[in-house]
C-alpha cells in the first residue's frame, strides 16, 4: 500500500500548510523578509507550542510563555532596527507575559480549580454554556430575593438538581459574588458602586493582575 506523501499528524500537516501559504503570500507580494520577520517569530512559536500541546497536554500558561518569548524576540528585533523605544517596551510587554504564563503553571501545579469550574476544557462548549448560564440564574434568583435562601429553594425555584445548585452558590461565593449566612443559606452581595461598579472592579482587579506574576513567583 502506498504511503501518502503528507505526515498523518494533522497538527504536522496544518503547519507545513500554513508556513507554505506565507512563503506563498511573500513571493506574490512585495512584502520583505525583512519585515516578515516578526510575524514569522510570533506565528511559528505560537504554531510550534499548539502542535507540542496537542500531542503532550502541556499545562495551562505554557502557550503565555511561549507568546511571550516571541513577544521578547520581537521587540528586541525592533530594538535592534532601530525602534528602541518601541522595541524595549514591547520585550517589557513579553517578559510580562513569560512570567505570568510562568506563575500560572506553577500555580496550576499546586491548586485544584473548583469544582464547578473543573474539567470545563473536555466539557465541551454546551457544558460550559449551561455552567456559566447557571451562574447567572443562580445570582440573579438571589438578587431578586428579599431573604437569603438555601440550595434546595434556589434549586427548586430554577428547576435544578440541588447538587449543581450547591456547588454554583459554593463557587459564586468563592467569587465574592455572594456570601453565606445562617448556616446554609446564601444572599446576593449588591455592588458597592451602583451603575459605576464595572468601572471600579476593572480599576480594582487592573493592578492586582499586573502584580499577580511577581506576587505568585515571589511570595
Amino acid at each position: 500500500m502506498q504511503r501518502s506523501v503528507f505526515p498523518d499528524d494533522d497538527g504536522l500537516r496544518e503547519l507545513l500548510a500554513s508556513a507554505a501559504g506565507l512563503a506563498v503570500l511573500l513571493w506574490l507580494t512585495d512584502f520583505a523578509l525583512e519585515a516578515a520577520v516578526p510575524l514569522i517569530a510570533l506565528f511559528g512559536t505560537v504554531a510550534l507550542h499548539d502542535r507540542l500541546d496537542a500531542r503532550y497536554d502541556l499545562p495551562a500558561g505554557t502557550k503565555w510563555i511561549a507568546y511571550g518569548a516571541s513577544v521578547v524576540v520581537v521587540g528586541s528585533y525592533f530594538a535592534v532596527r532601530g525602534a528602541a523605544v518601541a522595541g524595549v517596551a514591547l520585550a517589557g510587554g513579553g517578559a510580562w507575559f513569560v512570567l505570568d504564563g510562568t506563575a500560572t503553571v506553577r500555580e496550576g501545579a499546586g491548586r485544584e480549580p473548583h469544582e464547578y469550574a473543573a474539567g470545563l476544557d473536555d466539557a465541551g462548549r454546551g457544558e460550559a454554556m449551561l455552567r456559566i448560564q447557571v451562574l447567572g440564574s443562580v445570582h440573579e434568583e438571589l438578587r431578586a430575593s428579599d431573604e437569603p435562601r438555601t440550595p434546595d429553594e434556589v434549586a427548586d425555584a430554577l428547576g435544578l438538581a440541588e447538587e449543581r445548585a450547591g456547588s454554583a452558590l459554593n463557587y459564586l461565593e468563592t467569587r465574592g459574588r455572594v456570601e453565606r449566612v445562617d448556616g446554609d443559606r446564601y444572599r446576593a452581595i449588591e455592588p458597592r458602586w451602583g451603575t459605576l461598579q464595572p468601572v471600579a472592579s476593572v480599576a480594582r482587579w487592573l493592578p492586582r493582575r499586573l502584580l499577580r506574576p511577581f506576587r505568585l513567583l515571589l511570595g
